[in-house]
Parts: structure tokens; C-alpha cells; sequence
């Protein structure tokens, strides 16, 4: 019976290591691997490009958060960002904020859908607002203007 319980324990012992070696190794997949970039556009004049180390960072990571470590200034009403860098809207003159990315699932799949041509990517108009966009390793977000009414 005393070898039972010893063998018991010893088993439960393996299969927690075992388990905790599973579980770090799903978080490792939760964060950008070493090395990993994307490049971040404010097509104020001149155009500032930044590229973004994201190494280390949760996937999930939000694109303002991204801005606070570079420290580019911003603003939001709500979730709609009304200013970043150089760039604000004006609304009276019809002047908004308009996202693009490399990203194909944050795309804009409606009859709306703009595309532009930055450094010989095409880039899409965002489908999702500033806080839901995807970081993805090598991905562009460009922010820029659009005019409406005009």
C-alpha cells in the first residue's frame, strides 16, 4: 500500500510537470516572437514612419498602445481617434481620420473599401476602429485623412 501512494504521488508529479510544460509553451504562442516588427505611418506633412518592436509583446496588443511607447501623441472621442501625431480632423471642413492596413482580416470589406499605395504596399481602409485593429509581425497601419462632403 506504501509503494502505491509513493507511485501515486510520483505520477501526479509527472503529469503536473508535464502539464505546466504545456501551459508555458501555449503562452509563448500569446506573445510576438524576438525580432518581430511592424511599421506604424502618420501621413501628417512630412510623413512620419515608425517601426514598431513588438518582440515580447501580447498578440493582442492595441495600436494606442503601441503609440504610448512611442510616444506619439493622440487623441480619441470615444473609439474613434480624432487626432495622431501631426494629423487632426476637422469636421466642419469634412476632414476625418481614415486607418489603412496590411492586415486581411481588420480589411474593408463593404462598397466603401479605399485602398492606397504607400511604399509599393497596397494598403485597405481599416473595417475596425483604432482599438480593434490587429497587430500582426511585418503589418502597416497607416493613418491618414479623408475628406467627405467635399
Amino acid at each position: 500500500m506504501k509503494k502505491f501512494k509513493i507511485f501515486a504521488i510520483m505520477l501526479a508529479s509527472a503529469a503536473l510537470s508535464v502539464m505546466s510544460i504545456f501551459a508555458f509553451a501555449a503562452c509563448n504562442d500569446e506573445v510576438f516572437s524576438k525580432g518581430s516588427k511592424m511599421t506604424l505611418v502618420i501621413a501628417s506633412n512630412p510623413i512620419a514612419e515608425y517601426t514598431v518592436d513588438l518582440s515580447g509583446k501580447d498578440k493582442d496588443v492595441k495600436v494606442t498602445e503601441l503609440m504610448d511607447a512611442e510616444k506619439i501623441p493622440y487623441t480619441l472621442e470615444g473609439t474613434m481617434i480624432t487626432g495622431a501625431g501631426g494629423l487632426t480632423q476637422d469636421t466642419s471642413a469634412g476632414v476625418y481620420l481614415y486607418l489603412y492596413t496590411s492586415v486581411e482580416k481588420d480589411k474593408d470589406v463593404t462598397q466603401y473599401m479605399t485602398t492606397i499605395d504607400y511604399k509599393g504596399e497596397t494598403l485597405t481602409s481599416s473595417g475596425v476602429g483604432i482599438l480593434d485593429m490587429t497587430v500582426e509581425d511585418g503589418c502597416t497601419v497607416y493613418i491618414g485623412t479623408i475628406v467627405y462632403g467635399s
